[in-house]
C-alpha cells in the first residue's frame, strides 16, 4: 500500500497531467466567433468570384440578394447556394473557353430545319462569358432571349445577337418534334429575362434566359431534355454538348 508521501506525489502528478490536458483542449476548443468569421470570409470570396465569372454584370450585392431570397424560399443555406453557384458558373466559363472565341457579330446561316439550334461563343448584347443560344422557328427566323432588361424576340437570323462564331445544330428527333419545339418557342416571345443564377432555370415559369428558352422549348414542347449539365442550371454549352444534337455547320 502506498505511503502518504507516495500518494501525495501521485496526486500531484495526476493534477499536473489534468492541467496539461485541459490547457491543450482550450487551444483546440471550437470558437463560434472564429468559425463565423472564416465562414463569412469564404462566403464573401465566393460572391466576388461569381461576380467576376459573370464579368461583373451582377454585383456582389445583387448576387447576395438573389442567394438570400433563394435560401428563404427553399431552405437551402446561403453558403451551400453560393458554393453551388460558384461551381456552376466556373464550369460554364471553362466550357466556353475550350472553344475558339473571337469578337464581332456572327451572321447565322439558313437552317436545314425548323427547330434547329445555334450556340454562339459570345453575344453582341450581353457580356456573360458563357455563350449564347437560340432556336430557329423557320429556316430564316430565330427566337432568342437577348439579355437583362430585354424581352425574348423573334428576328431574322441575320439580326441575331450571336457573336464570336456559332455552331448550328440539329436535334436528333423527328421533324414533328422539332416543329413542336419551335411552336413552343414562339409562345415565349415577349417574356422578360431571367437573370437569377441562384435557382434552377429548368422551367418556363416566368422570365427566360437564352439557354432556358431553348431547353424549355424542347422539354415542354417535345419532351426532350437537352441538358447535359450536372447541376440545376442549363447553360448554352450544356445544350451544345447534348447527345441529342448534331453539329452540321460552324460559322465565323
Amino acid at each position: 500500500m502506498p505511503s502518504y508521501r507516495e500518494r501525495d506525489i501521485m496526486k500531484n502528478i495526476i493534477m499536473r497531467s489534468l492541467s496539461v490536458v485541459v490547457s491543450a483542449a482550450c487551444l483546440f476548443t471550437f470558437s463560434p466567433l472564429a468559425f463565423g468569421q472564416d465562414n463569412n470570409e469564404n462566403y464573401q470570396q465566393r460572391l466576388g468570384d461569381i461576380s467576376t465569372y459573370l464579368n461583373h454584370t451582377l454585383s456582389e450585392k445583387e448576387i447576395d440578394e438573389q442567394i438570400k431570397e433563394t435560401s428563404r424560399r427553399t431552405g437551402e443555406s446561403p453558403d451551400s447556394i453560393a458554393s453551388r453557384v460558384e461551381k456552376s458558373v466556373r464550369d460554364s466559363v471553362l466550357d466556353t473557353a475550350r472553344f475558339s472565341v473571337r469578337s464581332g457579330n456572327t451572321q447565322l446561316p439558313r437552317a436545314r430545319h425548323t427547330g434547329d439550334i445555334f450556340v454562339s461563343n459570345n453575344s453582341s448584347f450581353f457580356v456573360w462569358k458563357h455563350g449564347h443560344t437560340g432556336i430557329y422557328v423557320n429556316r430564316d427566323d430565330i427566337v432568342e432571349a437577348v439579355g437583362m432588361f430585354q424581352n425574348a424576340h423573334r428576328v431574322s437570323r441575320k439580326n441575331s445577337v450571336a457573336a464570336g462564331g456559332a455552331s448550328i445544330l440539329e436535334v436528333k428527333t423527328s421533324q414533328g418534334n422539332r416543329d413542336k419545339a419551335a411552336r413552343r418557342a414562339i409562345g415565349y416571345i415577349g417574356r422578360g429575362y431571367n437573370a437569377d443564377i441562384t435557382d434552377t432555370n429548368r422551367n418556363d415559369w416566368g422570365g427566360l434566359n437564352c439557354s432556358q428558352l431553348v431547353w424549355a422549348a424542347y422539354y415542354y414542347g417535345a419532351g426532350i431534355d437537352l441538358d447535359t449539365g450536372s447541376g440545376e442550371y442549363v447553360w448554352p454549352y450544356d445544350i451544345k454538348n447534348s447527345g441529342y444534337v448534331r453539329e452540321y455547320q460552324y460559322v465565323q
